[in-house]
């Protein structure tokens, strides 16, 4: 169920026209299916989710964005030389799927991430579950709450990637010679895995807070982040 929406700051030619709607169905994931537009998702204990879509367009181009079952799919396109931002407020737990153009796109709180952006900046806070970002222009940034996977790539930005403590097998890679600085243990073959690269840039992976050091399995001493043998292909 979608409520009505709430049209503000209405201007002349190029002020921002803003819209209001609230999705009352509990949703579970959020799916970009591109578009240049910004998205912003943060997560509350609300089981409603809340929808702001911002636009310079003299006239409401219409929503981009559907609702099919639990799933919230969204364009940040809305026509010829149109594009519109969207701030989304979602349940806790949500999960985040797909990807936008050209612009930075910013999840806070979510369950999980597999997102790209062509050209603008990554930046995920609070995550819960595993995370898979990559960005072909532009930094990324992410920080897990809890243990998990994380993939981190970008092919031409710095790459900051912040763990609980934790088993991880490391890799942090640099592809032309950037500054890469891990302080978590690499242990071959643990059940979670950090893949920090970037093709040109910085990488730098570290421990979300100061603590006794995680212990190296029984399988073997801690090692350094290993580098990749591929090039930074971010997908």
């Amino acid at each position: 169920m979608v409520a009505g929406a709430v049209l503000a700051g209405c201007g002349g030619g190029g002020s921002a026209h803003t819209y209001d709607t609230t999705v009352q169905d509990w949703i579970t994931q959020i799916v970009l299916e591109g578009g240049n537009g910004k998205v912003t998702v943060r997560t509350t204990p609300n089981a409603a989710t809340t929808i702001r879509r911002t636009t310079t367009a003299k006239s409401d181009p219409g929503k981009f964005y559907r609702v099919d079952g639990r799933v919230l799919l969204i364009n940040t396109s809305c026509g010829l030389r149109c594009d519109q931002d969207y701030s989304i407020e979602a349940p806790a737990g949500v999960a985040v799927s797909g990807g936008i153009t050209a612009n930075d796109l910013t999840l806070e709180g979510v369950g999980s991430a597999d997102v790209g952006v062509s050209a603008g900046n990554i930046t995920i806070t609070g995550a819960t579950g595993g995370v898979r970002a990559r960005s072909d222009h532009g930094d990324v940034t992410v920080a897990l709450t809890e243990v998990a996977n994380v993939s981190a790539k970008s092919a031409t930005g710095d790459v900051d990637v912040t763990v609980p403590p934790g088993q991880y097998e490391v890799t942090a890679l640099s592809a032309a010679g950037g500054t890469v600085t891990s302080t978590v243990f690499n242990i071959l073959d643990a059940r979670n895995t950090l893949d920090a690269q970037t093709g040109v840039g910085s990488v730098t992976v570290a421990l979300a807070e100061p603590g006794p050091e995680v212990s190296p399995s029984a399988s073997g001493p801690a090692l350094p982040a290993r580098p990749s043998r591929h090039p930074v292909r971010p997908k």
